[in-house]
């Protein structure tokens, strides 16, 4: 049966995996919760709480059953990343939960739910993104043992909470992964520090001063005005938990961002942390057993199914009477050639590698010429953004070219190719990408409030909407609809494979060649980056001020984007026969993703 058919058929088989693919969702979600609350053992809220600059703070509060005003517990606060929120901080946060520790999860201002602050030189311009806030707040709970508690954070969350440790006394531990001590580190000061940092961490010169980490950060000058110890090494505890004097630098084999999902990592910091607060040892559990990787496994697989379900609810959609007249009707006859499938993939992945380039001009006039953040304040976005509509506007340039060329060779004809949609038909295939898209965010919103989690994995990728961010959508799904016209129009028109027999050969071939097309050139970034680094410690690709590493970085995170919006567009484009619903579709989608999961905040560059 061909996607043609398909259309004009009646069956219940859309219903039921519509409604298949709503349980994984909903049951992925709810293991994520229950590996959060521990099966039980943890109590988890959502807190929020307002600065001295009145911007407020969202958070989660984990507290061990059993743990209260009369039986209060050590403390923790934990800061996240700058391209981050508060789920990334889940594996610690989990893990110190279920051993005792009451732990205040933040997302630090302009990040997930938190007010955003976007201009430091604003009077109240917060510059530790509420981490003293935060830290007050912990210990004002009547369930914590304010005398005993500790920070921790990661990247520019551990540089916001050493801050406040350093100029805070009432600090027991301070745990930082992805930051180096700084000079005004001293013997006990702040109290006993646990410093991990990755043996391949891409930003050892910015945060560390060293050129190759593993061979330079035990002899310089940080590090022998914070250890006593004369010549002291990697992953050895010196000095004393009881004098606030106890320092150790853990080097795991990983890279920046897997310092956050770094078993061995988690487990040095929970004895470290047990060690220097000394929780109740009925909640001790060994550190090696740890159930974190369960909620990040549960939460992809309920991403996976969240999206998937526009398979089976487009078709649903479509074979109502009011959306037949979207219905693909005719059949086409060009497909690709071997010769042009090589041609125009290869000008396509040269027009990629342009990623880097577009990214560094768009940051020189954001800095040199006229600031754009006060308009488009996602600068993160923006760099992905300028990518990807310079490099579709100029493959538009080569559709255009091939398709005159094509229709004065007979190849093929205008109406072959189906190319437009009848201007009377926008407003309802609009329409329909909305209904879409409005159950696809919904089932997420409705998850994320029951169960406390939202769609993600190593990185995050979706969650509900707050005002704010609402606005940001409906501005930036504008600007990404164009390039996914132009992308839809070059990989599912003038790359069209030949329609196979059974509607899923098509849509599978149609899915994994556009994906393919697209990622390659990702990876081949990825590849450039990170090849010598692991063979020869050098980070090749690093930028003015490092600020190309996080591009490099969010790599990963487009490449499982587009993994998921690829085949949407390509299931799209055989049911409805034409480019727009998947253009329509794949941008709300984008634009959702990059404006609730992207960082509100000034550039660290």
């Amino acid at each position: 049966m061909t996607h043609k058919e398909l259309v004009q058929t009646r069956s219940k088989g859309a219903w039921i995996a519509l409604i298949i693919l709503i349980l994984i969702a909903a049951l992925s979600m709810m293991l994520s919760w229950m590996v959060q609350t521990d099966f039980g053992r943890v109590n988890v809220t959502r807190v929020r709480f307002t600065g001295e600059n009145g911007k407020v703070i969202a958070a989660k509060l984990m507290v061990p059953y059993g743990v209260d005003a009369d039986n209060p517990a050590p403390g923790l606060i934990y800061l996240h990343g700058y391209q981050n929120n508060k789920e990334t901080n889940a594996p610690y946060c989990i893990e110190a939960a279920r051993r005792g520790f009451v732990v205040l999860n933040i997302d630090t201002l302009g990040r997930g739910k938190s007010q955003a602050q976007i201009n430091e030189n604003k009077p109240g311009f917060d510059p530790v993104f509420g981490a003293q806030t935060a830290w007050n707040y912990l210990l004002d709970l009547p369930m914590v043992d304010a005398g005993n508690c500790g920070l921790m954070g990661h990247s520019l969350g551990a540089e916001m909470v050493y801050a406040v440790a350093a100029s805070d006394t009432r600090e027991r531990a301070l745990v930082t992964s992805g930051f180096a001590w700084l000079d005004d580190a001293a013997f006990d000061n702040p109290k006993n520090m646990l410093m991990i940092f990755g043996k391949y961490d891409e930003y050892r010169n910015r945060m560390s001063g060293t050129a190759d980490f593993e061979s330079e950060w035990m002899s310089t000058d940080r590090v022998a005005g914070a250890v006593s110890e004369a010549s002291p090494e990697f992953n050895t505890r010196y000095g004393f938990f009881a004098d606030g004097t106890a320092r150790m630098v853990y080097m795991p084999m990983v890279t920046h961002i897997r310092e956050s999902y770094d078993p061995s990592s988690i487990s040095t910091a929970m004895v470290w942390l047990k060690d220097a607060l000394g929780p109740d040892p009925s909640y001790w559990i060994d550190p090696d057993s740890q159930t974190w990787q369960f909620k990040e496994l549960a939460s992809l697989i309920a991403m996976i199914s969240g999206i998937l379900i526009l398979l089976p609810l487009s078709l649903i959609l479509i074979r109502t009477s009011f959306f037949a007249d979207l219905r693909v009707s005719r059949d086409f006859s060009y497909t690709v050639s071997r010769r042009n499938m090589l041609k125009y993939g290869g000008i396509n992945g040269l027009l990629i590698l342009l990623y880097l380039p577009l990214i560094l001009t768009l940051f020189g006039f954001h800095v040199y010429v006229v600031r754009i953040d006060f308009i488009f304040p996602l600068m993160m976005v923006n760099g992905v953004l300028i990518w990807f509509l310079v490099t579709n506007w100029a493959g538009s340039g080569f559709l255009k070219k091939w398709k005159k060329k094509g229709i004065a060779a007979g190849d093929f004809s205008e109406e072959d190719l189906g190319l437009r949609v009848e201007r009377k038909y926008w407003k309802k295939t609009l329409l329909f990408s909305l209904v879409m898209f409005a159950v696809v965010c919904l089932l997420e919103a409705v998850l994320e409030g029951i169960f406390a989690s939202d769609y993600r994995f190593i990185f995050p990728y979706a969650s509900s909407f707050t005002p704010f961010r609402f606005l940001l959508f409906i501005e930036y799904s504008l600007l990404f609809f164009p390039g996914f016209v132009q992308l839809q129009r070059f990989l599912f028109i003038q790359l069209r494979l030949a329609e196979r027999k059974s509607w899923l050969g098509t849509w599978i071939g149609d899915g994994v060649k556009a994906v393919l097309l697209m990622i390659l050139p990702l990876i081949l970034m990825l590849a450039v980056q990170y090849i010598p680094l692991y063979l020869t410690g050098v980070v090749p690709i690093v930028g003015p001020g490092a600020s190309l590493i996080g591009f490099i970085m969010n790599l990963e995170h487009m490449i499982v984007l587009l993994s998921l919006i690829l085949p949407v567009g390509a299931w799209l484009y055989r049911i409805t026969g034409n480019a727009t619903a998947g253009a329509m579709t794949s941008a709300l989608i984008a634009a959702w993703f990059f404006t609730t999961s992207s960082v509100l905040a000034p550039v660290p560059v």
